[in-house]
C-alpha cells in the first residue's frame, strides 16, 4: 500500500442541542454508529455514500449463528455497505465481466478503505471491494448505474461481564413483572367472580370513574391497595357477592407468596397517607377518590417474595 493515513480531522456528527440515538453504545458492543459515521469521511470525501437498508447489528455465537440473544452471544457485529459510481472512461472491457485500467484513482479508492479500516485497531474490520450495479446488487434495471461497492465487518468479542450484567438486569425485570402479574390475576380473578351487575360497579371510585387498573402503594416497597365500591350495590347483592370477596384474600395470600397479611377492610386515611407517600400521588386526589370504600390493603416482605420467586423464574 503506498499510503496509509492514520490521521484525519472528524466532524462530529451529533447536534448538541438533542440527543442523538446514533451516539449512544448498545448493550454488548464497544462502538456507537457515529463513531463509525465519524469515520466514513475518508470513503464520502471521494465520492463514497452509504447504501440505504445496508446497515445491520447483531450478535453471533461461535457457530457463526447471527441474530442470537444477548445470553449466547461471542461477538457484536456491525455491517454496512457504501457505493461509488464508476468512472465509465476506466471501464477497459463488458464482454468478461468489467474489467477496469489501474490508475490513480482506483489506488485512492484501496487506500482510503485501507486507512478507514485502520482506525478500528482493537476490533476485526474486514472489507469487501467489487463492482456492482449500485441498486439491486447484480439485479440490473434501466435506472442502475456500474459502481464501486464496499461492504464492512466491524466486530468485536462480547465480554462475560456485558452478558452477566444483561443476564441479571432481564431476570429482575421478569421476577418483578412476575410478582405484579400474579398479584392483578388475583384481583381480575376476584372481580370476574362477581355476579355481572356487581362486577361493573365494583370497578368506579366515588367519582365514578374506572379504578380497574388502580393499585395504591408499590409493589417494590410490599404496601397495596385494591379498592372495591360496593356503595352503589343493593345490600342483598353486597350480601350475595361479600362471600366471593372474601375468598379473594386467599388468592391474594398465595399471589404475595403468604409471607404477609391481607385484609378486606374499609379504606382509611392512614392508608391513603402511606400510599400518597411511597407512590408521590397528591393526598387530596386520593382521597376523594377512594377514601371509605372497601379495599383489600396487602403488606408483604418484597424481598422474601422477590427471592421466592427467583428460585423457579429463569431467563
Amino acid at each position: 500500500m503506498k499510503h496509509l493515513r492514520n490521521w484525519k480531522i472528524f466532524e462530529d456528527v451529533q447536534d448538541d442541542e438533542d440527543e442523538d440515538p446514533d451516539d449512544k453504545i448498545r448493550t454488548g458492543y464497544k462502538l456507537s454508529w457515529n463513531h463509525i459515521k465519524e469515520r466514513m469521511v475518508y470513503l464520502t470525501d471521494i465520492g463514497f455514500e452509504l447504501i440505504d437498508g445496508t446497515k445491520k447489528e447483531y450478535f453471533i455465537d461461535n457457530n457463526g449463528n447471527k441474530n442470537v440473544p444477548l445470553k449466547s452471544a461471542e461477538y457484536s457485529v456491525i455491517e454496512f455497505s457504501m457505493k461509488k459510481k464508476v468512472d465509465e472512461n476506466s471501464v477497459v472491457s463488458r464482454k468478461f465481466g468489467h474489467l477496469l485500467r489501474w490508475n490513480d484513482s482506483i489506488l485512492e479508492i484501496h487506500e482510503e478503505v485501507a486507512s478507514f479500516c485502520k482506525h478500528f485497531d482493537g476490533f476485526e474490520c474486514y472489507y469487501n471491494l467489487k463492482i456492482d450495479y449500485s441498486t439491486n446488487f447484480g439485479d440490473r434495471s434501466d435506472d442502475d448505474s456500474l459502481s464501486w461497492i464496499v461492504s464492512f465487518i466491524i466486530y468485536s468479542d462480547v465480554e462475560e461481564e456485558v452478558k452477566t450484567k444483561e443476564n441479571e438486569k432481564q431476570l429482575d425485570y421478569k421476577i418483578k413483572e412476575y410478582i405484579s402479574n400474579s398479584i392483578s390475576r388475583s384481583r381480575d380473578n376476584i372481580i370476574n367472580s362477581l355476579t355481572p351487575l356487581v362486577r361493573n360497579k365494583v370497578v368506579e371510585n366515588k367519582l365514578g370513574e374506572s379504578m380497574y387498573n388502580f393499585t395504591g402503594g408499590q409493589y417494590v416497597d410490599g404496601f397495596l391497595i385494591l379498592p372495591m365500591n360496593l356503595t352503589k350495590i343493593s345490600k342483598a347483592s353486597v350480601k350475595s357477592n361479600m362471600p366471593r370477596l372474601e375468598d379473594g384474600i386467599d388468592l391474594i395470600e398465595r399471589a404475595t407468596g403468604r409471607n404477609g397479611k391481607v385484609e378486606l377492610r374499609e379504606i382509611n386515611k392512614d392508608d391513603l397517607e402511606k400510599t400518597s407517600k411511597l407512590s408521590g400521588r397528591d393526598i387530596k386526589y386520593l382521597e376523594d377518590r377512594y377514601l371509605g370504600l372497601l379495599g383489600y390493603v396487602i403488606t408483604y416482605d418484597y424481598k422474601e417474595l422477590y427471592d421466592k420467586r427467583k428460585e423457579y423464574i429463569s431467563i
